[in-house]
């Protein structure tokens, strides 16, 4: 089997970077382990993982940076989100740039801004954004356009009130 029939068989489109089939078995194994579609993946200067772009099916997200791309399930542990849909999940820790969330649930760590549309905040920090739906049970919220849903023990820092939508 060649090095590229292996990477098709993996999911994996095309790399990036230098990265090379050896460097992801030896820094990132779990990429093998996971299920994933046309993914495009590559290395930083740190020569930390990069998502470029594709289909996150199933697995676990260890560390690394998220570009662009769809995330249908799975559980993220760390890293850094910059763009892309998540459709359901686990999301236990990391920093979270843009993006659209329908769906999952958010263990812990920074939103900075994106859509959420449904789902279970657990805690971490909100800074910016548009909550459209979904329960809140603990956190921060600095800033944001809060729509609709549920939220229980929060920190408002500030905000106001205008046509049946909050601003906080």
């Amino acid at each position: 089997m060649t090095e590229q029939e292996f990477l098709q068989k993996k999911g994996i489109l095309k790399l990036r970077n230098r990265l090379t089939v050896k460097e992801i078995g030896q820094k990132f194994p779990w990429i093998f382990r996971a299920k994933i579609k046309n993914a495009i993946l590559g290395k930083d200067k740190q020569n930390e993982l990069i998502w470029y772009e594709g289909i996150w099916e199933d697995g676990y997200w260890k560390n690394g940076e998220w570009k662009n791309g769809t995330w249908k399930n799975g559980i993220w542990c760390n890293g850094k989100w910059r763009n892309g849909t998540w459709i359901d999940g686990y999301w236990k820790n990391g920093n979270w740039i843009k993006g659209i969330w329908k769906n999952g649930y958010w263990g812990k760590g920074e939103w900075k801004n994106g859509t959420w549309y449904n789902g279970i905040w657990r805690n971490g920090i909100w800074n910016n954004g548009y909550w459209k739906n979904g329960i809140w049970k603990n956190g921060i919220w600095e800033n944001g356009y809060w729509h609709d849903g549920i939220m229980e023990n929060v920190i408002w820092i500030d905000g106001e009130r205008r046509n049946k939508h909050w601003r906080i």
